[in-house]
């Protein structure tokens, strides 16, 4: 398989969801220690994690499958958070 160099803006994309994902570990561990207060953050971060992820996948990799299955379960996890902002979970 022939590499292919990352264009500014792809790279871009890559730092972003690196940033996310540093922050999902970090509320993650918060949200073991401080409560459901936290867990709402988590799961809104994972939703925009899952979001950069179906960009960079579809930009970058070329995989159709995968980025279908990050969109979805980045809307998944968006719905999840406001749902426990509303009090319903």
């Amino acid at each position: 398989m022939e590499k292919k160099p990352i264009h500014e803006y792809n790279l871009l994309g890559v730092n972003i969801q690196f940033f996310l994902t540093l922050l999902v570990v970090v509320t993650g561990i918060v949200s073991i220690f401080l409560g459901k207060k936290y867990f709402i953050v988590f799961e809104f971060l994972v939703g925009l994690d899952l979001f950069a992820m179906a960009y960079n996948n579809e930009k970058i990799y070329k995989r159709k499958n995968y980025t279908i299955l990050y969109i979805v379960s980045g809307i998944g996890m968006i719905v999840c958070g406001i749902l426990s902002v509303l009090g319903v979970i």
